[in-house]
């Protein structure tokens, strides 16, 4: 999948998804008004490892990668000021979930593996998040819940490499990197000509 596909399929994996294009593009445009200082509720093992994590989902190419969008930047600040208890925990879950899996098949942390070991990793948990949907029988986002507070939720697989790969995107595709380096979006296409004359087509 490219990543223009990838945005595509974000409204059927996404917490957000409720919200409007534009609503989700100026989410990520306000959490990152201020300049990051440091990270507010991972540690450094967990930040490393939701880097790497978020760099293998979304590597840099002839585009930028998820560590130059910042996405496990983006996704603390979202842990401390948006997510609630629920969330931020399985979340969480989900980053000692990749290192009990590393340690399973290679004896070591998930930062400690290599590219090709994470990707095999990470692989063999997005094909199990793909057999939960299957089995599911609908897409992700199909049905709806809310929480008192009014925002909506798909019900999705109970899977923590779900959760993982959703912030990814979300993170990604709302930076400015991933908006207008990756999917080439410009706020401003071309220019306005108010009068001009119209010829026969050539």
């Amino acid at each position: 999948m490219n990543r223009r596909d990838a945005i595509r399929n974000l409204a059927a994996t996404s917490a957000l998804s409720a919200l409007p294009f534009d609503t989700l593009i100026e989410v990520g445009r306000e959490a990152r008004l201020a300049p990051f200082t440091t990270f507010q509720t991972m540690n450094a093992h967990q930040s490393s490892t939701l880097r790497e994590a978020a760099e293998t989902i979304l590597p840099r190419t002839d585009t930028p990668g998820a560590t130059d969008a910042q996405v496990a930047e983006f996704v603390d600040l979202m842990m401390s000021e948006w997510m609630d208890p629920d969330e931020r925990d399985a979340l969480l879950a989900a980053l000692e979930e990749l290192d009990r899996r590393a340690a399973a098949d290679h004896g070591a942390t998930f930062i400690d593996c290599d590219g090709p070991q994470r990707a095999a990793l990470m692989t063999t948990m997005d094909a199990e998040v793909a057999r939960l949907l299957s089995a599911d029988g609908a897409e992700p986002a199909d049905e709806y819940v809310e929480d008192p507070d009014g925002r909506a939720y798909p019900t999705a697989p109970e899977h923590p490499f779900y959760q993982l790969k959703r912030w990814a995107l979300v993170g990604y595709f709302t930076s400015e990197p991933g908006m207008t380096e990756a999917l080439k979006w410009n706020p401003f296409p071309g220019r306005w000509e108010p009068c001009m004359t119209i010829g026969e087509p050539s």
